[in-house]
């Protein structure tokens, strides 16, 4: 695990998530990653009838698992991967998403699975001035 000291979110805030499609980047906001107790190791979890994306936990030995650059967040408030297929996968399932946009979800945290759930049906367009949900 990592050494940095933080405070646990509140049960009120959201677990965030955001994916750029220009830059194909998922940056996952610190917050998140506190709810999953500050893994070393994430994996993301994509549902494609439910329209659900989560994320856990992962381990090093999974080929599928992300190395989350502890080092890399001390000034910002959010964890940067970038992954092609991933974000191409989300605008399948999602095909009215802008291609030159990004998005914003917010999630649940499930305890008992130490798991955090987005509904990609509540995904917001990031315009810094107002969001609006996507039709899906």
């Amino acid at each position: 695990m990592n050494n940095l000291q933080s405070t646990k979110p509140s049960k009120q805030t959201p677990a965030v998530m955001v994916f750029d499609m220009k830059y194909c980047c998922i940056r996952i906001h610190k917050r998140t990653l506190h709810m999953l107790n500050d893994p070393d190791y994430i994996q993301f979890l994509v549902n494609p009838k439910d329209k659900v994306i989560a994320i856990r936990p992962g381990k090093s030995i999974n080929a599928l698992a992300e190395r989350v650059r502890w080092d890399r967040l001390n000034d910002n408030h959010c964890c940067e991967m970038h992954s092609t297929s991933l974000v191409y996968q989300l605008h399948s399932l999602l095909p009215d998403l802008d291609n030159m946009s990004s998005y914003r979800m917010e999630g649940t945290h499930i305890e008992q699975e130490n798991l955090v759930v987005f509904k990609m049906a509540d995904a917001r367009l990031l315009n810094y001035l107002e969001s609006e949900p996507i039709p899906v």
